[in-house]
């Protein structure tokens, strides 16, 4: 028997608004609170060695978070986690990987990686395909067999198979 997952695009989106929606709430603050202002309105950080936090925070807040939880706080809150194809914790380097594209994978609005994230069989989107990582949310399906709800573990949602507790029939993801 066969579950087809789906790739969960519209938590993903959510979070992904979460997590660059409080990347640019600090840039907005750190550009008002040290910039200059200029001659059209806004301000400039002109040679401001304060601006290098930009990159340090994104740093922090993306890498870091990633190699270390699985997860940025967008992540979090809507039950999403990167893993490796194995299953198992990224690493820094992968965390890196993934993020280093994320330029190309919003280009046009997030169409990138909207279209990689349909039509790739895990879900991936290029920084992922990159990274050798995949995004997995809760994993709750439904047993086609005896319609009893499961949620499945990081293992069966990579694995693409689980069994199911209440009639034991081997069920692919």
């Amino acid at each position: 028997m066969i579950v087809k997952r789906e790739p969960e695009i519209a938590k993903r989106t959510l979070a992904t608004f979460i997590d660059y929606g409080l990347f640019l709430t600090f840039f907005v603050w750190l550009v008002v609170a040290y910039g200059v202002p200029n001659d059209e309105g806004g301000y400039t950080m002109k040679n401001d060695p304060k601006s290098l936090w930009v990159f340090v925070v994104w740093f922090a807040y993306f890498p870091i978070a990633e190699s270390l939880r699985g997860q940025t706080l967008g992540k979090l809150i809507l039950g999403l986690r990167v893993v490796t194809k194995a299953g198992n914790p990224i690493s820094f380097s992968q965390a890196v990987k993934r993020r280093v594209l994320d330029f190309i994978d919003f280009f046009f609005f997030g169409l990138v990686a909207f279209l990689i994230v349909k039509n790739t069989p895990d879900h991936q989107r290029l920084g992922d395909l990159w990274a050798k990582t995949v995004v997995i949310g809760e994993g709750d399906v439904v047993c086609p067999n005896c319609k009893a709800p499961v949620t499945l573990n990081t293992t069966e949602i990579v694995k693409k198979e689980f069994v199911c507790p209440m009639c034991n029939t081997m069920v692919k993801v």
